[in-house]
């Protein structure tokens, strides 16, 4: 790829953000949150200041605090104890959450009309790859899951970007990928209508929020061959584990696993084994928390 088209990208790159930041897509006060709680440096009375101005937010934290897997013996009834009893990692993923799903929310006006796609394919395939991430980076590398599960959440937020600002462009990709599933590449279709891709714009916002550079990278890469972070291989197995099940962002054909992700799941077959029951668990337990 030569200087020329890559600065072509760069420049197409950048346009989708920067479009999405002037329409305000993504509520200021969450972004805020967003950059607060990756942050070290953060305080708790800081915290309660940015979540006491969000009303949504408010709720669905007293609701998590208060539900039977944190509940302990005293009602949670303010801000700041429920962020000491939830948990700094809880935190983070109950806000990563909350942006993308008030945005989809937000944004599900009928704006694009495709047989292959709806919002809350979208939202259902995020929330779905975000819990999967969090399962597999346990049990394959002892990690807490936290980074994977913010990297699940948001690792198709470009869709998100280009359906809103160039829907009928999002419609022609669509339409010209849906001819023969199994055959084209959605990103090369991508390519050729957008200068860019999803994963290239995901990875874009998610520098401007100041994301850990191990979900950035994911992000950017989730389709890529070339593995080579954990974060980056538990979002593609978790990816293609929700394709398999049909929890997949666009209705597609068959799912695709390839050769390294095939190797990595051969090796773990036994730490994999009972994933699905876990996987209903975690699901069943959201459920309230998000309306599914």
């Amino acid at each position: 790829m030569n200087i020329q088209t890559n600065q072509k990208i760069n420049e197409a790159t950048d346009y989708y953000v920067d479009k999405v930041t002037e329409l305000q897509t993504f509520p200021a006060a969450t972004i805020r949150m967003m950059q607060l709680i990756n942050n070290d440096n953060t305080t708790v009375d800081e915290l309660e200041i940015a979540i006491s101005v969000d009303p949504v937010m408010v709720s669905r934290l007293l609701r998590l605090v208060n539900s039977v897997a944190l509940k302990g013996r005293e009602e949670i009834k303010t801000i700041k104890e429920s962020i000491v009893r939830v948990g700094l990692n809880n935190l983070r993923e109950l806000v990563t959450a909350d942006l993308y799903r008030e945005v989809i929310k937000e944004t599900d006006t009928g704006v694009l009309e495709d047989k292959d796609f709806s919002f809350k394919l979208l939202w259902n395939h995020s929330l779905t790859v975000a819990i999967l991430s969090k399962i597999i980076a346990k049990l394959l590398y002892n990690s807490n899951g936290e980074r994977e599960f913010m990297t699940g959440i948001l690792h198709d937020i470009g869709l998100l970007i280009i359906i809103v600002t160039a829907p009928v462009t999002m419609t022609k990709v669509i339409e010209e990928w849906s001819k023969d599933k199994d055959k084209n590449d959605f990103l090369e279709i991508e390519m050729k209508h957008l200068n860019t891709n999803h994963c290239l714009i995901g990875a874009k916002l998610c520098s401007q929020w100041n994301l850990p550079s191990e979900a950035k990278y994911a992000i950017k890469n989730h389709h890529s061959t070339l593995l080579k972070t954990d974060v980056q291989r538990t979002l593609q197995l978790a990816n293609y584990i929700a394709d398999r099940k049909r929890f997949s962002a666009i209705l597609q054909g068959k799912a695709k696993l390839n050769s390294m992700i095939k190797r990595l799941v051969k090796g773990n077959a036994d730490k994999l084994r009972g994933l699905d029951g876990v996987l209903r668990k975690e699901m069943n337990k959201v459920k309230d928390l998000y309306d599914l």
